[in-house]
């Protein structure tokens, strides 16, 4: 009992020291705004494309669900739309308040457990949507670069190319960690054990013998994962396409912001690259969210987008639709479900007492 309450209070020290954190940065970013040209602008935005804006962020969480629907339905899990939407809601909530975005592949294996589904199915579905999403940021990010470097000038700024360099590299290296982890089992966990090891006599690490065992676990899911593309790689092609279509939608929020100032002459395929580049960096930041990469630049690729007077509050719209908005939406989904798995625990218990 003590352990339990143990438990929940540090939960909601760990709730309340996030939202001060978040309340902190969002100080941080708005902080040198000028209010005045902010204040003026608001009267004339557009509500039609805001609230275009607000669908589309509502959108993303519907195509992360499917997708997840389409895995599961390989594994003869049916998933109604409902059940599906309130799995991407958990794995972006999470996403978005952890470190890395790292909290939203475990909490979906944990909602999904709570729903019977096996964890080791779940983590496959799980791992494999994570690593699909991350190959669609990689590809639309590194085409971005590709096409904007000289329009941009992205390379003369020296601290903006290493932060871009850094979101490329921390993705390519983790989607080659899977596809080594998946494809190249054996060599990859021979290396692994030699280098745990070398870190355990060095004193670096506690237990190497325990983090082998863990690694051992870890590769047997990831064989699992390797079995399920080559048994329907069509599917695994069809969900990639999917976070490609995923991440096209999120990106155009910025689009409907900048048309709901009244902006014309930008087209939208050029916001989707510029907002896919700025993805890339704040993607892979430590800090949840990407806050401060994100804020820090936008003004850096939006200067020939946005005019001077109004890059403040388009980059507080698009943050306010893209990820504050984001978060307190599938937060209140998560939450309701919480509450629902409760109260369906509670009648089983009923029940079986009777």
């Amino acid at each position: 009992m003590l352990d339990f309450l143990s438990f929940c209070k540090r939960k909601h020290i760990f709730n309340i020291l996030f939202f001060g954190f978040v309340i902190v940065m969002l100080y941080v970013s708005i902080k040198d705004c000028d209010f005045s040209s902010i204040a003026s602008s608001i009267g004339t935005l557009k509500i039609q494309y805001l609230a275009l804006a607000i669908l589309m962020m509502i959108f993303q969480v519907y195509l992360e669900g499917y997708s997840i629907k389409l895995l599961a339905k390989k594994y003869d899990i049916r998933i109604g739309h409902g059940k599906s939407f309130i799995y991407s809601s958990v794995d972006l909530y999470f996403s978005q308040i952890t470190p890395f975005a790292i909290g939203g592949q475990a909490m979906l294996v944990y909602y999904m457990a709570k729903d019977n589904i096996s964890v080791s199915k779940s983590t496959i579905i799980s791992l494999l949507y994570s690593v699909l999403n991350k190959i669609a940021l990689v590809i639309i990010g590194l085409l971005a670069f590709i096409l904007l470097n000289d329009s941009l000038h992205l390379s003369d700024d020296w601290s903006f190319t290493a932060l871009l360099i850094l979101g490329i590299v921390t993705n390519v290296i983790i989607i080659s960690f899977c596809i080594l982890c998946m494809f190249a089992r054996r060599p990859f966990y021979m290396i692994a054990c030699k280098f745990i090891k070398a870190l355990g006599r060095k004193g670096v690490i506690k237990e190497p013998e325990y983090k082998i065992v863990k690694l051992t676990r870890t590769l047997a899911e990831y064989k699992k994962a390797r079995t399920f593309i080559k048994e329907h790689l069509f599917m695994i092609i069809r969900v990639l396409f999917l976070c490609l279509i995923k991440r096209i939608v999120t990106f155009s929020i910025v689009f409907f912001v900048y048309k709901s100032l009244s902006l014309n002459g930008v087209s939208f395929y050029r916001i989707i690259l510029i907002q896919s580049v700025l993805a890339l960096i704040s993607d892979s930041f430590i800090i949840p969210g990407g806050m401060l990469a994100f804020e820090s630049c936008y003004a850096v690729l939006y200067s020939q987008v946005f005019p001077a007077d109004l890059t403040s509050i388009s980059m507080l719209l698009t943050r306010l639709a893209s990820y504050y908005l984001l978060m307190l939406f599938t937060g209140i989904i998560t939450l309701a479900s919480k509450f629902s798995y409760k109260k369906k625990n509670k009648e089983v218990l009923i029940n079986g007492s009777s």
